[in-house]
């Protein structure tokens, strides 16, 4: 079996009986090794620490605009599409709701700080703590971009990717190659709706060339919270409020997360592409 490296970013959400699903049903199957890349923490007893192989942390800015300060300029062009699309897009930044500019640092900061690392296997996932796995996760091949079906909201999720490492610099260099170009901005003017993080992902491969790689599967996973988390964003129509079944301390982020769980068909949402022709 290919090398595959799990790494969850963001923070240590969803709970043992979350991750302990995602241990059976996702780093089992593909035999992975784990990394975190979390905010610093000083209170390390959750198993995700004991479990991982890597454990890469950052300072939790209090202000994430810092990073990009940091890395990219004061008055870098980073600023100017936060001015435009901040408030999804680009959010997370100057306490805007959201979390979007974020994750992408984090991204961004694995590329910068752990290429070496993320080369020396042949598959990358990268994902979120608080999935709860319904199911085991399907074996894809290493040949494509996969994403799970739904919750692409225009375009394409960004919550679960699995890439060949091969390709690290272009599924990783959004920040770099897109987000600190003009290249985001002409999109923000042309784009016909909101240019969210999801449609600026399928604009950014798009304009790649990697657009061809890219392929779904039937969903297994789907986000949950217990009663201590912190969100950035909204949780779904009944605020994270319904329980999963058979628990009385998980909750549902996402209602249509679980139902396509259940049912690949259990709702239609718009395309990914704008042009009535959906990933496939």
């Amino acid at each position: 079996m290919k090398k595959t490296l799990v790494i969850l970013i963001g923070n240590a959400r969803g709970g043992e009986k979350t991750w302990n699903s995602m241990y059976e049903n996702l780093l089992v199957p593909y035999n992975a090794d784990l990394a975190v890349c979390f905010g610093y923490n000083e209170n390390k007893i959750e198993s995700l620490y004991s479990k991982s192989k890597y454990i890469w942390e950052l300072p939790e800015y209090d202000e994430w605009a810092d990073y990009y300060v940091e890395n990219y300029g004061e008055n870098g062009i980073w600023k100017k599409v936060f001015s435009l699309c901040g408030d999804n897009g680009f959010s997370g930044l100057y306490k805007s709701k959201g979390s979007s500019a974020i994750t992408l640092a984090l991204r961004d900061w694995i590329l910068k700080n752990k290429r070496d690392i993320l080369i020396s296997y042949d598959r990358i996932i990268i994902t979120r703590s608080d999935y709860f796995y319904y199911d085991q996760h399907p074996l894809l091949d290493n040949d494509h971009f996969w994403i799970p079906f739904g919750e692409g909201y225009g375009g394409m999720t960004d919550r679960h990717h699995i890439f060949p490492s091969s390709d690290v610099d272009l599924v990783l260099g959004i920040v770099q190659n897109y987000i600190n170009t003009n290249d985001v901005i002409e999109d923000f003017k042309n784009c016909p709706h909101h240019l969210n993080i999801e449609r600026s992902y399928v604009r950014y491969f798009g304009r790649i060339g990697y657009s061809e790689k890219i392929k779904q599967f039937k969903r297994v996973q789907f986000t949950v919270r217990v009663a201590e988390d912190t969100t950035r964003w909204y949780t779904g129509p009944n605020g994270g409020t319904l329980l999963v079944p058979g628990h009385t301390d998980l909750y549902i982020k996402y209602g249509y997360e679980y139902a396509l769980c259940e049912n690949s068909n259990a709702y239609t949402e718009p395309n990914c592409y704008e042009t009535g022709e959906p990933i496939r």
